[in-house]
């Protein structure tokens, strides 16, 4: 056996089947993911700002859910 076919077997061995392989490519992987993130970070930003903006509108300044100023 020639060092080169030696090498080969050796290498065979070693290097896993096509099964055990993945089957997505890494960077498409990461990006659909990192899209899912920035996507559910909008999202999250959207709600809070709603939230802020309607549970917010019927206090008058300065009070917190009818509490007098001296209070707080």
């Amino acid at each position: 056996m020639t060092p080169d076919e030696l090498d080969s077997v050796l290498w065979a061995g070693l290097t896993p089947t096509a099964s055990r392989r993945s089957r997505g490519n890494p960077w498409i992987i990461l990006a659909v993911l990192a899209l899912v993130m920035v996507l559910a970070m909008v999202a999250l930003a959207l709600v809070a700002g709603y939230l802020i903006h309607t549970h917010g509108a019927g206090h008058a300044a300065g009070t917190l859910m009818g509490l007098s100023p001296l209070r707080l």
